[in-house]
């Protein structure tokens, strides 16, 4: 989402406006390294790592974009 809104304002940006651009590589960082995905899925190994119904649904599961057609 965020992406695709920096795409968009992309042409009305200016001088220091194209600093706008950091903030969606910073919160896919911040999500993916930081926080949020990579805790859970530390934490959630942890607890329930020795469950196979666990590490399936850790493999069919996508982490941002659900798959619809599957």
């Amino acid at each position: 989402m965020w992406a695709g809104i920096t795409i968009m304002a992309f042409q009305f940006l200016s001088g220091f406006a194209y600093l706008a651009l950091i903030s969606p590589i910073f919160t896919f960082i911040q999500i993916n390294f930081i926080s949020g995905a990579s805790i859970f899925t530390k934490r959630g190994l942890e607890k329930w790592g020795d469950q196979g119904d666990y590490i399936l649904y850790i493999k069919n599961t996508p982490k941002y974009i659900p798959n619809f057609f599957k």
